[in-house]
């Protein structure tokens, strides 16, 4: 046998072991308080085997385990923070999660809706988002009593609106994204659909943005996700606006015109 070809195999060898032993220890660690998991270990035992059945390069696998242990530690961290919102605050969580956008929201928003939407904001953290690759079939929800379970608005977490009868005069074509939102931990909620546009807009079926003029907790939490998502503070009507900072933005765009 070739012995650059032996070389490269134990090579290959070697970084497989030294991650799938930095990833059991982190799990331990991170995961388990530091308390050893058979549950765990058995997960990445599995998680390992099927690439290896899978994969004819171990370069291949360290990079599919690697991956893994990422999205791990990411859930990891996030559902820590989930757990620390009643004791961190809404200023901490702003400076933490979304230092630009509450620059431009203090800008322009009232006090009174800027607090609201802070809160919209923190919540989000409170949701778990996937995205939703043939969303068709939620067209068919069309079930009576289901719509009578929406028509409770004082559900916080009750949809508002059918899937279908929200994008009822959208053309398919330009949607460019679904993603389901539910409230993490197991909590027992109706899942709220958001639909993302071609044109930079959005739809949520909670209608918070059609209701109240702000943008809600879902949307925020897909923003995390996915860079289809974007935010603009013309999203939020103008009847939310500063009036000293809204009046000089249209003096500005007169002057542009004259």
């Amino acid at each position: 046998m070739n012995f650059q070809l032996v070389n490269n195999i134990l090579q290959e060898l070697y970084i497989l072991v030294k991650v799938v032993g930095l990833v059991i220890y982190a799990i331990n660690q991170n995961f388990t308080a530091g308390i050893q998991s058979t549950q765990w270990v058995e997960s990445t035992n599995i998680i390992i085997k099927d690439r290896l059945n899978r994969s004819l390069c171990l370069t291949d696998v360290v990079k599919e385990i690697q991956k893994i242990f990422d999205q791990q530690s990411k859930k990891a961290i996030l559902n820590e923070y989930k757990n620390e919102i009643p004791t961190r605050g809404i200023p901490s969580i702003m400076d933490e999660y979304f230092p630009e956008l509450d620059k431009i929201l203090r800008e322009y928003l009232t006090p009174q809706i800027l607090q609201k939407q802070h809160d919209q904001m923190a919540q989000s953290l409170c949701y778990d988002v996937e995205l939703i690759e043939d969303w068709l079939p939620l067209l068919e929800m069309v079930d009576d009593s289901y719509q009578q379970e929406m028509a409770r608005e004082d559900d916080y977490d009750q949809p508002q609106s059918l899937f279908s009868s929200l994008i009822k005069n959208i053309p398919h074509n330009s949607i460019r994204q679904v993603w389901k939102a539910t409230r993490h931990c197991g909590q027992k909620s109706e899942p709220q659909h958001i639909i993302l546009l071609d044109d930079g807009s959005h739809l949520c079926t909670c209608l918070w943005l059609i209701n109240k003029g702000i943008v809600c907790r879902h949307f925020f939490r897909v923003m995390s996700y996915s860079i289809n998502a974007q935010f603009h503070i013309s999203l939020i009507p103008q009847r939310w606006y500063n009036y000293n900072k809204y009046n000089i933005e249209q003096q500005h765009k007169e002057l542009a015109n004259s």
